[in-house]
């Protein structure tokens, strides 16, 4: 359990790297477009950091069970939706 912490502590902190590198870039860089360039590269490593987390937790069956939902409170809620309009044209899900 503490791995998990851990591991998931080091994913948290790897997310605010690119933002303190630019913070801090950008105060001592001396010209404008330096600056600039500090912020443009930590807000596209953010980017690439946050798709790739999405990317793996997604393709990871039990998702939705780490994040503490259940499908079948969700179904029961009515927040899944028993049919898929696509154009206005019905689609079924199975």
């Amino acid at each position: 359990m503490r791995e998990r912490k851990l591991k998931y502590f080091k994913k948290l902190l790897l997310n605010g790297a690119p933002s303190m590198l630019g913070f801090i870039g950008a105060l001592i860089a001396p010209l404008l477009w330096i600056k600039i360039a500090f912020v443009i590269f930590a807000i596209g490593v953010y980017v690439f950091l946050s798709y790739t987390q999405v990317a793996a937790m997604i393709d990871n069956d039990d998702f939705h069970e780490r994040i503490g939902a259940s499908i079948e409170g969700l179904k029961q809620a009515g927040l899944v939706p028993k049919s898929i309009r696509v154009n206005g044209k019905p689609i079924d899900k199975e």
